[in-house]
Parts: C-alpha cells; sequence; structure tokens
C-alpha cells in the first residue's frame, strides 16, 4: 500500500495553493514533517489532486503544490450506512476509526433502549471529535472521501433518515445468515445499503420489529457473540464479501 500522504481539503485555486485548518496544517507540518519535493495527494469533493510540495506556510495556513495530476472521484459503489447504537466508554471512536477505513458511507450514532452511554450534554462536541476521527482514519487508509458523522439520534429518529435501499439488522437471536439474507436482496452498484448493530445488550426485540416494520431484514453475525467494538466492523467485512460475490 502506498504510504503516499492525503489529506482532504478544497483543491488548489489558481496559485496551486490550498487553504488548510490547523488540524491538517499540524499533522503536515509537525507530525509528517513534509518537505520541499515531497508528494502529496489532496482529496476534494470532486477530484484527487496529486503533485509535489513547494511550501507550507503558517500565516494563513497553507499548502502550495506544483507537477499537479487531477483524477475525477467516481460516486461510491454501494454506498453503506451504519446505524451504530452508543456503545459504553469511548468505544465509539474505535468503532468509527476501524469502519471508516472498510469505507462506510455514513454513521448515525443512535440511543437505543438497552444503551448504558446516553450522552447528557454536549453531543454537538462529541460529534465533531468523531468527525475529526473519521476524517483522520480516511486519510490513513486513502479513502476517496470521509464518512459523515450525523448527529446522535434516537433509534426511531434514525430509522426514518434511512435512505432507500435494503435495510440489515444484526441481531444476535437470529440464526440467518448475511450471505442468505443477501441472495434474497436486488441490488446495483449505485444501492445505498444499511446497517443496524446494537450496543452491548443489543437490540429489543420492539426495535428489532420496528426495523422489519420499515422494511428491515434481520441477519445474524455468526454463532459467536462479538464485542460491541468489532461487531460493525465484522459486518462490513461480511457485507462487502457478500457485494463482490453476488451474482
Amino acid at each position: 500500500m502506498s504510504n503516499l500522504p492525503r489529506i482532504f481539503c478544497e483543491g488548489p485555486g489558481s496559485d496551486n495553493q490550498v487553504v488548510l485548518d490547523a488540524d491538517t496544517y499540524h499533522y503536515l507540518r509537525d507530525v509528517l514533517r513534509l518537505k520541499p519535493g515531497e508528494s502529496i495527494d489532496i482529496v476534494s469533493p470532486t477530484a484527487v489532486y496529486s503533485g509535489q510540495v513547494v511550501m507550507i506556510s503558517a500565516k494563513p495556513p497553507r499548502i502550495e503544490i506544483e507537477n499537479i495530476i487531477s483524477t475525477a472521484i467516481s460516486p461510491p459503489s454501494y454506498p453503506i450506512t451504519l446505524i451504530q447504537c452508543l456503545p459504553k466508554g469511548d468505544k465509539m471512536s474505535d468503532i468509527i476509526r476501524c469502519c471508516t477505513e472498510m469505507g462506510v458511507a455514513r454513521i448515525i450514532p443512535v440511543i437505543s433502549d438497552r444503551c448504558v452511554s446516553v450522552p447528557k450534554n454536549n453531543s454537538r462536541s462529541k460529534v465533531d471529535r468523531w468527525q475529526a476521527i473519521a476524517k483522520s482514519a480516511a486519510s490513513q487508509s486513502r479513502q476517496s472521501a470521509v464518512p459523515v458523522i450525523a448527529p446522535i439520534e434516537t433509534f426511531t429518529t434514525a430509522l426514518a433518515q434511512i435512505n432507500a435501499g435494503p435495510t440489515v439488522v444484526f441481531w444476535e437471536e437470529s440464526s440467518m445468515s448475511l450471505a442468505t439474507v443477501m441472495s434474497t436482496i436486488s441490488i446495483s452498484p449505485t444501492t445505498p445499503i444499511s446497517i443496524i448493530i446494537g450496543p452491548e445488550g443489543g437490540l429489543s426485540a420492539a426495535e428489532v420489529n420496528d426495523a422489519i416494520g420499515r422494511g428491515g431484514v434481520v441477519a445474524s453475525l455468526g454463532d459467536t457473540i462479538l464485542r460491541v467494538e468489532h461487531a460493525g466492523l465484522v459486518a462490513l467485512a461480511q457485507l462487502n464479501y457478500a457485494i463482490l460475490t453476488k451474482d
């Protein structure tokens, strides 16, 4: 895998300069210690700009690149939304980091019936921090986009935000494999897919029935019970494989 640095910003202007936020400037100058002549990828919403560093300046934070080659970004195939019920402690950070590396397009943090950790305030600051984690993970794993971390929602409100397309509810009481479920679903590369992962105590039967009532299908992740911070990662890996091998 290439170790070429990758950052997410607006594309370079006519002067080949790119405005940086404070965190990205710190990452390039103090963490990577990027020097003139070294290569970098700058990912905008529509294209990837590859070039060599001319200079990095602090006031205002910006980078100038030369010998630019741009490559248009195609829309993602099978964009996946993860509806993740909030786990205890700071496990959500690990979930976001790992699922970003697996290419998830959107994550909706959810308060469900059996959530132990329920934010009482500063939920916006939590989401902002999670978004920064997603951005860092997308850069490290060389994604073409940063997943959107939605505001914290109730389970019912999150269900109402699901895009058209199949929704797979992973529930430990199901005996149906994901491969079996996917064999019954008709999808194309533009089809959005949503998956639902419960908290440590799992989803309640009422929540599962609510999701089924909105068109969701229930699947199992296997015979063992996974830790909540691993479930989303395993679900995405299984889903990506099922899509890849689907006739």
